[in-house]
């Protein structure tokens, strides 16, 4: 589905060049979950925003499938990015405006991801009214809308009770297992890494990679 081949991306910070990223190569296949480790600032996050296509690489190639539609593409970012001038159903049910119904019933099918992350209560508020955990589970089930092929989470469970933390947790998993979605998951949660098929290691911005939840020894 995404191939990354020997990609590179530096950034220049007051003058000062950084190299995040050094040669990474690495394949997302369809139906896998895989997760995403390392210290914080080592680069995860560069790497789900350039499998998102939302910036480029300075060096190496990044091969998408043809057939993946930016439609078929949920994000979940590290801050929930949610629209303060819609509610939280809209938020949820957001890739389905101007898709000219491409999406059947999204306000049915916006409930009943709320129903699965426990907010389905604030559905008609606004998302300021709702605390960072709220928000940040509302953003986990807009990521999902619509049954996307590839999800790309930064952090899903992060910041989160251990009850919401176990429902986005589970959602997540089921979502991949049940309808053989391709997952990229950056992340700290220990119980994320034990779920994945592949673990991919990110250190000083090289890749390694290991079927074995060992590769991940925490932060």
């Amino acid at each position: 589905m995404i191939d990354f081949v020997c990609v590179e991306k530096c950034f220049t910070i007051a003058g000062t060049r950084r190299l995040v990223l050094r040669d990474v190569t690495f394949s997302l296949r369809q139906g896998k979950m895989y997760a995403l480790v390392g210290q914080s600032g080592a680069g995860k996050s560069t790497i789900l925003t350039l499998a998102a296509q939302l910036d480029l690489p300075t060096s190496g190639s990044i091969l998408i499938d043809k057939s993946l539609d930016s439609l078929e593409v949920g994000y979940v970012f590290q801050a929930p990015l949610l629209v303060a001038e819609l509610t939280v159903r809209e938020n949820v049910m957001l890739k389905a405006w101007g898709a000219m119904g491409k999406f059947d019933a999204p306000e049915q099918q916006a409930d009943e991801l709320l129903e699965k992350v426990a907010c389905l209560h604030l559905a008609s508020l606004s998302p300021q009214r709702l605390s960072g955990g709220e928000q940040r589970r509302v953003s986990v089930a807009r990521a999902l809308f619509g049954e996307p092929r590839l999800l790309l989470l930064d952090e899903p469970t992060a910041h989160l009770d251990d009850i919401s933390a176990t429902l986005v947790r589970s959602l997540i998993v089921s979502f991949c297992r049940s309808a053989g979605i391709t997952a990229l998951v950056s992340t700290h949660d220990q119980e994320l890494v034990n779920a994945a098929d592949e673990v991919f290691c990110l250190r000083d911005g090289v890749l390694t990679s290991g079927e074995g939840k060992s590769v991940w020894r925490g932060a």
